[in-house]
């Protein structure tokens, strides 16, 4: 049984997707020049074939004339010796190639014998009738024949001048003035030669020119990819501007711009909606935990002891989840530097390491902190509980993901305009199908490697808090484990929204 990779037509899709429309503007272009320049050149080759046959047959008309005036002169009385001279004075063949002039007279409608030839084989009189024909007093005749020995190619094609005259007496004389067309099939070739020559130069200089026309055609749609590529949720407040002067393109930004206010309004009233709910459900949440961790235990089975316990675990999870989704929407909101100050570092990474220790102990897993010296200034401005919540998220992914007896290592070491905050665990490492999409909200890992239940916010939250210090996380897997780095600028933005900073020292 085929499957769809052996379908012609999906392949032949495939392939075609996988040019760009660069290219393939370019070899249309390009195509489409070689048929204007093949076509221009049969015109002009027919064009001047015929034109270099009527200048040719103008140049032997005007001599014909002369002949046939020096024959009415001599009443058609004319011996071969003066029929050479007259052959020889009024006709002309360039490069003085071969010619053959005969004169015949008419015996009968098929027939003519001749009287005078410039030659000693001038052609049958038969076949000088049956080329000039019963009615027509004149003719041209292109053919191989006659052969002249004295000719450089006999194979080559000669033109017979054929004249029918009217003699004394009533007699029919026919004049027939044969020459090589060597001249203008020479001119035709030449000519044909350079158009040829021509042709890949018209079609490489208009495939040139189509790449170049079609770059600065497709420059502004590239803009607005890369632009549509970055509308993430945090950044749908940057306006989608482009500078086009196509009505065409205009009309796409403008429909990009109008999208992504409908998707903006929909992400407020989205992240509104769940600040508002999380807000309801702060309290009650917050009242069940209570009682089930106050309520009387004594006289309780183990089952129903395990019970209050499980419901006891279960509500601070839940209100660990709303804390996250109000974090969240403060972040998304970009409300979270609204009042900043100076933060110590190394004191905010302690702060997290004793927030994190209980999780660490629960897990017998060890946090291993590594911080400069006292004497560094390790000293940024921000939101302190901000930076300690992305910190706690990272330890606490970590030590989830950490194997028992194993350790999370956390350090701080400093760059030139940078600190580097690193947070390293030695589990399984991240899978590769969630490494692009890995912030994102609700993103998790297969639930048989994590050992306790996250709500899959701690990284999109921990993004978004780098984010708004004008920072950013990346993360590599290693053997073992996993390493995050946190890197935030030592000159940080004082700010109440995402897209406005100004940077203080």
């Amino acid at each position: 049984m085929n499957g769809p990779d052996s379908d012609p037509v999906s392949k032949g899709a495939t392939a075609r997707a996988q040019i760009s429309l660069r290219l393939r503007l370019t070899l249309w272009i390009a195509a489409i020049s070689m048929v204007i320049h093949l076509t221009l050149s049969v015109l002009v080759l027919v064009y001047q074939k015929l034109s270099v046959q009527n200048y040719f047959d103008s140049r032997f008309d005007a001599r014909i004339i002369r002949i046939i005036s020096a024959l009415n002169a001599s009443e058609f009385e004319v011996g071969s010796q003066q029929w050479q001279n007259i052959a020889s004075e009024n006709l002309w063949t360039p490069n003085n190639d071969p010619y053959l002039a005969t004169l015949y007279q008419v015996r009968s409608v098929v027939d003519a014998d001749p009287i005078v030839s410039t030659a000693g084989s001038p052609i049958d009189g038969r076949t000088v009738l049956q080329w000039l024909g019963r009615d027509r007093r004149e003719a041209v005749r292109r053919d191989r024949v006659p052969v002249l020995e004295t000719a450089q190619d006999p194979a080559a094609r000669f033109r017979t001048f054929l004249r029918r005259l009217d003699g004394p007496g009533g007699h029919q004389f026919v004049l027939a003035v044969s020459a090589t067309d060597t001249p203008a099939m020479v001119a035709v070739q030449q000519l044909s030669s350079v158009l040829l020559m021509a042709i890949p130069g018209g079609v490489l200089a208009a495939g040139v020119a189509g790449y170049v026309i079609s770059g600065i055609v497709l420059r502004p749609i590239r803009e607005l990819r890369h632009l549509t590529g970055a509308m993430y949720p945090e950044h749908l407040d940057r306006t989608v501007n482009v500078q086009v002067g196509v009505p065409e393109l205009a009309a796409l930004q403008h429909e990009l711009e109008d999208s992504r206010r409908r998707l903006r309004a929909s992400l407020v009233a989205h992240d509104r909606f769940i600040s508002n709910v999380s807000h309801e459900l702060k309290t009650p949440v917050a009242v069940l935990l209570t009682e089930a961790q106050t309520i009387d235990r004594t006289g309780m089975s183990p089952d129903q002891a395990r019970f209050v316990e499980s419901v006891a675990e279960e509500m601070r999870r839940v209100g660990r989840m709303i804390e996250s989704f109000l974090t969240l929407t403060r972040v998304r909101a970009g409300k979270a530097l609204a009042h900043t100050e100076r933060c110590d570092l190394n004191e905010v990474i302690m702060q997290s390491v004793e927030t994190c220790m209980a999780m660490a102990r629960q897990h017998s897993v060890e946090i291993e902190p590594t911080l400069l010296e006292d004497t560094e200034d390790t000293t940024v401005y921000g939101d302190a509980e901000l930076l300690r919540i992305m910190i706690d998220n990272l330890v606490r992914n970590a030590i989830r993901f950490s194997p028992k007896g194993g350790t999370v290592e956390i350090g701080l070491h400093g760059e030139v305009d940078r600190w580097v905050i690193v947070v390293r665990d030695l589990g399984p490492g991240i899978p590769s199908e969630i490494m692009g999409n890995l912030f994102d909200r609700f993103t998790q890992g297969g639930s048989e490697t994590i050992r306790g239940r996250g709500s899959g916010l701690g990284l999109s939250i921990a993004q978004g808090i780098a984010e708004l210090h004008a920072g950013v996380i990346n993360v590599q897997n290693l053997q073992p484990g996993c390493q995050f780095e946190i890197s935030i600028p030592k000159m940080v933005p004082l700010t109440t929204s995402v897209n406005s900073t100004t940077a203080v020292k």
